[in-house]
């Protein structure tokens, strides 16, 4: 574990350290105090406008400013959450449009493959696997009594295999699953290597569409008649690729800063990656960042299979963060790309399995 206190001074120590450097680079960053000076001083000068607001006194000005700005919060608050719901709504009937078209151009041929990873010391301390008897095999339900999962034949045609890597060779897996033994990867951060690029496993070369998802998640069991048109959707694209886009909206920096907090990774790591991206001529610290506790993909896209190798080649040297999520930031960004978006949770196509470990009881040490 982490000395709490030295990480937050980590945090302050990088953020000082290369505030400088990334205002240097050719990037849209605003910070937020200085948007919201700016807000203020324009508020300020709407207000000096205002029919019956005298421009000689400064505290009634200053008073009201802060008034007249308030309001404008608020409504813009509202407007927004408004906003939101609405685009939310457009995003789930255009979903139900996919799924009909679909079906009727016979999409449940794609053949869907699950991929997951799960590597330990041992069985009994290793993140245990979801229950997937419950989801269709090979064409076939296995005891599923949902009536969502029963109700669509297309889904109930379609191929659904469940792949897990693991280094684990006696692991109990349920119904389903196909284990992949893998003991010979030459990575100590071995785990991550199924999620990037466990499409050039032998296995997994009749897969069309690859959805990847971390140990602690599993598909979710309500949204299974959706797989299909959003498979179909991705073989579309020219991307190949789609993801569920982070919640919080942080830079990159942001990002580290995050990772230290929650003691995801130490401060050398952290700083060596830092240090790495801010030489990069293209590295915008504004770059998009994404979830990637799961994922769709097409594994024979051209544009996803050399984002993966490029990400790859810098994550596999061991000697930035752990976390992904940065890296991947800058390796979309670098190679011009953009995802296919994803509802997340609650109404995303994965649910945390709430019953077994997850990334929350992690720990990295020096390594």
């Amino acid at each position: 574990p982490i000395n709490t206190a030295a990480s937050s001074q980590s945090v302050t120590n990088l953020t000082k350290k290369y505030s400088n450097q990334s205002s240097s680079k050719s990037c849209s960053c605003v910070d937020d105090s200085s948007s919201q000076s700016g807000a203020l001083f324009v508020g300020l000068i709407i207000v000096s406008f205002i029919p019956g607001v005298s421009s000689s006194s400064s505290t009634t000005t200053s008073s009201s400013s802060f008034s007249f700005l308030r309001t404008l919060q608020k409504k813009y608050r509202r407007y927004w959450i408004r906003r939101s719901a609405r685009q939310i709504q457009k995003l789930r009937q255009a979903m139900d449009q996919r799924i009909d078209d679909s079906i009727g151009k016979n999409s449940s041929n794609i053949d869907i493959c699950f991929v997951s990873s799960i590597f330990g010391d041992s069985e009994e301390l290793a993140d245990q696997p979801s229950d997937v008897s419950n989801v269709w095999i090979d064409g076939d339900a296995i005891g599923s009594t949902d009536s969502n999962m029963g109700a669509n034949n297309n889904v109930a045609a379609l191929t659904f295999r469940f792949f897990l890597f693991t280094n684990l060779e006696n692991m109990q897996v349920s119904e389903g699953w196909t284990k992949i033994v893998k003991k010979d990867l030459n990575y100590r951060r071995f785990i991550t290597w199924p999620k990037f690029m466990g499409w050039k496993e032998p296995q997994l070369q009749p897969c069309q569409t690859i959805f990847y998802f971390d140990g602690h998640y599993q598909p979710n069991p309500h949204k299974l008649h959706e797989f299909p048109a959003v498979a179909q959707a991705i073989q579309s694209s020219e991307v190949g690729l789609a993801q569920v886009p982070h919640p919080h909206k942080r830079t990159a920096m942001q990002e580290f800063s995050r990772i230290l907090f929650k003691r995801k990774d130490i401060p050398t790591n952290v700083e060596a990656s830092l240090k790495w991206l801010l030489e990069q001529p293209d590295f915008d610290n504004k770059c998009t960042l994404y979830q990637n506790a799961y994922f769709g993909y097409n594994p024979k896209s051209p544009a996803f299979q050399r984002a993966v190798e490029f990400f790859w080649s810098r994550y596999s040297l061991e000697i930035d963060s752990w976390r992904d999520q940065p890296l991947w930031c800058y390796t979309l960004q670098h190679e011009q790309l953009q995802p296919m978006l994803l509802l997340d949770e609650p109404n995303g196509l994965f649910e945390k399995d709430k019953t077994r470990t997850g990334h929350n009881d992690h720990r990295y040490d020096e390594r």
